[in-house]
This record gives C-alpha cells, structure tokens and sequence, in this order.
C-alpha cells in the first residue's frame, strides 16, 4: 500500500471553501492531490450531513432504520451523521409507523416531522405550492414531498427545498401559523460550470492556508479519510470516574450520536465510558466537528480541551 505524507500545510477544500481538517467523516469521500506522496490538498467530492427529529416524543424508546442498513434506537435528541444523498427512513414505536424519503445535504441538518405520525393532536396548515419549472422535487424538513395537492405542513418552522437538475436549487425557511397558506417559488437556470482544474503551485498566492493553532492539552485524532476505523462499542462506563469536556459555551456532546449534554461554565462533566467512542461537537451557526477518543479504564478521570468553534 502507498504511504503518503502531509504537513500543517495541507489544504482541504470542500465545496469551494477551505476547511479545517477536523470538519471531515468518517464516511466523506476524497480526491486526494500529492507530488511524490506528499499530500498538498485534499477535495470532498462526497460530504455529510445531518438527521434530527422533530415532535419525537411518541416514538421516543422505537426504533429508526435510514437506508438498507442503519437501525439506531429513537432517543431524546437523537442526532445522526450521515453520508450526503437520500435515504428511505422508517421509525417504529409499538403500533405508531412513519415512512418518508430523507435528503441529506451537505453540511446541512434535515429534520424528519413524525407529528402527522403521532397520537397527539397537531394543527396543520395546508400549504399550497406554485414551483416554475413545475417538475421540480420539492423537501420539506428534507423529506421529499407531492405538491399537486395542497400540502398539510404542522404549525412552526419548516426547511424548504426546491431542486432540479439544471437550475439553482431554492432554499428558505417557511413559518406556518394559520388553516392555508400560499407559497410560490421559481427556479433560475444554473450557470456552466467553470473549469475546475487544479494546478499546483506552492508560489501561487491564491492557495494560501493558515495552519491550524495546536491544542496544548490533549491530541485528539480526527476523521479524515474513507477508511478511518468505525469507533468500537463502548465497553462500559466507570460511574466512579468522570469524562470532562472543555469547549465553547453552549456546545452540545454527543456521544455516539446520543445527546450527552451541553458545555456550561466552560465544560461538561460526564461518567467516563471506557472503549473508542464517536464524539461530537454542534453549536447553532458554527461547524460540527467529529473526533474519535479512546478511553482507557486506567483508574483516572479523562479530561479533553478542543479548540474554540469556528462559525460557519
């Protein structure tokens, strides 16, 4: 096998931007550029997104399938990583069933409304939809939706899409308060697109980078590449020794995708669990960040400071 090598200089590009190494999945794919195996840029040619529920509470303790092969169990603020693209999504709780088609894009969280689903009582407002050219797909919280008919959308904030291949796809956010409403979007064709060969030149002022500022702490690897390993199952949790995370105020953890809390007064003190676990960081209107730790049952507390969120 090839061994390839990079230094803080490395630059990654994802969808025309440059980001931090950390901001990359286990499950992103990746152009790779190198000169005799030095790696200078790598290219997210495939990202990830994000899955949360909405008015869950009912279906809370069930089961989620997303695709043909994840099943996790539905938790209060269940957060899923996922590879961008669109999935089948069922979720299951005793009788209660919801069935959709889940649109994944990049960077972005798609919310799957499971009130139509729920026992309880919800106010719905039948949202007519006028979409120019009138066979695009239409996503509502990223589910894939017929607009021939009036479309009953639950009271609140939706997330809106409108795509077709050709043209730029429509975003927007639409707040439903009253019995109907009426929403009318049109599409513009897409532009050509540029020539996107990428030259390399370490002189060019154009690809400048800034390294990342090392963590004093504790050196927390990151996930990278395709084939970076899937965390094993965590082995246990040590209730008598604490996990404690520093962050930015107001972070929300989770631990293998299951809400673990949010970062008060500088940190969040956790039962420590011992095995390899998936950690991740969100904060509204900031990037998430994914990191891989292993905890050893070494008798000791574990305690990890990471770098300060980044706005998006």
């Amino acid at each position: 096998d090839a061994i390839y090598r990079y230094d803080d200089s490395l630059l990654v590009l994802n969808d025309g931007y440059f980001v931090s190494l950390d901001t990359l999945y286990k499950t992103d794919v990746l152009s790779v550029y190198s000169i005799d195996g030095f790696v200078y840029m790598l290219k997210v040619t495939t990202g990830h997104g994000y899955l949360r529920l909405s008015n869950d509470s009912a279906f809370t303790g069930g089961t989620l399938f997303v695709g043909t092969g994840l099943t996790v169990q539905i938790t209060e603020d269940l957060l899923l990583t996922l590879q961008e693209g669109t999935y089948p999504i069922t979720a299951e709780n005793g009788s209660l069933k919801a069935t959709g088609t889940l649109l994944i894009s990049r960077d972005k969280t798609a919310v799957f409304d499971l009130a139509p689903f729920s026992p309880e009582p919800v106010e719905y407002c039948n949202v007519t939809f006028t979409i120019d050219p009138g066979f695009a797909n239409l996503y509502v919280d990223g589910i894939l939706t017929s607009y021939t008919n009036p479309v009953p959308i639950s009271y609140g904030e939706h997330y809106i899409e409108a795509v077709l291949s050709g043209y730029i796809t429509y975003e927007g956010l639409l707040y439903t308060s009253k019995p109907k409403a009426s929403v009318a979007i049109s599409l513009s064709a897409a532009p050509a697109p540029a020539d996107e060969d990428i030259l390399y030149d370490p002189d060019s002022p154009t690809l400048t980078h800034e390294p990342v500022e090392e963590d004093p702490f504790t050196d927390i690897p990151d996930n990278t590449t395709d084939d970076s390993p899937t965390p094993t199952p965590v082995s246990g949790t040590s209730e008598d020794l604490s996990l404690i995370i520093h962050c930015t105020e107001g972070t929300a953890v989770y631990i293998n995708d299951v809400y673990k809390g949010t970062i008060s007064g500088g940190s969040l003190i956790l039962d420590k669990p011992l095995g390899t676990i998936s950690l991740r960081l969100t904060l509204e209107g900031y990037i998430t960040r994914n990191y891989t730790v292993s905890l050893d049952d070494d008798g000791e507390d574990a305690e990890f400071t990471f770098p300060a969120m980044v706005k998006e």
